[in-house]
């Protein structure tokens, strides 16, 4: 379960590596306070070494915890283990396992009926949101931060651009009989040339779920309907996460079956 190969780091050393981490995943204050607790707590249990004995102890640690608490301190750590291996700093990736699993919920594994999205091009500018999440798997912030040159119909190409990197998406026929670039814009959802905000978004997607009967729908749960889709689909983890710009694959794994 965990690698023998020992790195150990120095206290300032490992703590500093801790507040870059947090820095990256641009979280917000309650989450990033979590992650920092939980993180501080790792590095007191293990005594700031990573081996085989001090990964065991905190495993140890864990175990009079609720599953609940003992999975999300779990998933953490996981993501700044794999940090620190992407970062160079661990030789191999160590992944710790809980031996309690919680029970997976319906919502996760079953995959809702959306062939509404998709019965005929409408009017509403709704729909085209709708499909924007549930195709390429964006959030409502891309969708708003879409430009029209970032597109290739004729390739089928949504070249993403974004201060770290540029994603390359491949648009679906499916989709492309709903969408068509606008002209004479910089964005495609703009107003007075500038995007639309999110509060406008999500008024328009709300609308347009609870016309369509699917008022439990959020841009959040169309998204994990992505990502379910995909996976039932055979494409693997580690791939999805990158189609879908995230720096690890850990937070899918609740997905997988």
């Amino acid at each position: 379960m965990i690698s023998n190969i020992i790195m150990t780091l120095a206290q300032n050393h490992l703590k500093n590596e801790i507040a870059q981490f947090l820095n990256q995943r641009q979280l917000a204050k309650n989450s990033y306070q979590a992650y920092a607790y939980d993180l501080d707590q790792f590095c007191q249990v293990v005594a700031e070494q990573i081996d085989r004995s001090s990964l065991s102890r905190y495993e140890q640690f864990l175990l009079p915890l609720k599953a609940s608490a003992k999975n999300r301190k779990l998933s953490v750590v996981n993501q700044f283990l794999y940090y620190l291996y992407q970062s160079g700093q661990l030789q191999t990736f160590y992944r710790l396992t809980s031996q309690e699993k919680l029970p997976k919920p319906s919502k996760e594994t079953k995959q809702v009926d959306l062939s509404g999205l998709y019965q005929e091009k409408e009017k509403d500018i709704g729909q085209l949101l709708a499909l924007f999440i549930v195709e390429l798997g964006l959030t409502p912030s891309q969708i708003l931060s879409l430009e029209v040159g970032w597109f290739e119909l004729e390739l089928r190409i949504l070249r993403l651009v974004n201060k770290q990197q540029v994603r390359i998406l491949l648009l679906s026929e499916r989709f492309l009989t709903y969408f068509s670039l606008p002209q004479n814009q910089t964005y495609v959802f703009e107003h007075g040339g500038k995007p639309y905000s999110r509060q406008w978004f999500h008024r328009v997607l709300t609308t347009y779920l609870k016309n369509k009967g699917l008022t439990s729908l959020t841009a959040h749960s169309l998204r994990e309907e992505h990502i379910k889709r995909q996976l039932a689909a055979g494409l693997d983890l580690s791939t999805l996460a990158k189609r879908l710009g995230l720096k690890s694959p850990i937070t899918l794994e609740k997905y997988y079956h």
